[in-house]
């Protein structure tokens, strides 16, 4: 058929539990990706062109127009997935995250003490969940997806932060004080 349209009747998506590595040799090119296929063909963020203005001014604005086809609509009758249980392991040098903005690196640099961000097996679980039937675009799909997991993820990040090195100068007093008693007794 001629339509763009994808229907799912009915989806199941079951995940076993993963354990996830991050280092480099993944962000690098990622980021290399992610910058490329987000850059502008003209790279400007001036506005528009003089050159463009003069060339259309005097001209009707339906003149050469072709119109936008329209987007695909995603309808999603029953979607279930299954409970996501991820171990995250991740070591990555703050000096090669240039992504993020200086004052963040050097956030990270205080808090672990070291140049390096590191995760050590995170625990990431998210319930189960029956998603409500949808039609619309891709992108309103993939929000509504992220809306269900947004509470889950955020009750998550305490943990995510216990088994990362940011926590090592909020915990050096506690333990300093564990290393005195220890060595008391």
């Amino acid at each position: 058929t001629s339509s763009r349209d994808l229907v799912l009747p009915k989806l199941e998506i079951n995940l076993d539990a993963m354990d996830v590595v991050l280092d480099e040799g993944w962000l690098k090119p990622l980021v290399m990706w992610l910058q490329q296929a987000s850059a502008s063909e003209d790279d400007s963020s001036q506005g528009v062109p003089l050159q463009l203005i003069q060339a259309s001014a005097g001209r009707p604005i339906i003149e050469g127009y072709q119109p936008l086809a329209l987007p695909s609509v995603v309808q999603v009758e029953e979607l279930q997935i299954s409970a996501i249980d991820l171990t995250m392991w991740c070591c990555l040098r703050l000096s090669n995250l240039l992504f993020l903005p200086d004052y963040l690196r050097a956030m990270c640099r205080v808090l672990s003490f070291s140049g390096s961000f590191i995760l050590d097996g995170a625990n990431l679980q998210l319930p189960a969940k029956s998603v409500p039937p949808h039609r619309g675009s891709l992108d309103d799909f993939v929000y509504a997806l992220v809306s269900e997991y947004g509470i889950a993820l955020f009750k998550n990040i305490g943990h995510f932060l216990g088994k990362s090195s940011l926590l090592r100068l909020p915990l050096a007093p506690y333990r300093f004080g564990q290393v005195a008693l220890y060595s008391l007794g």
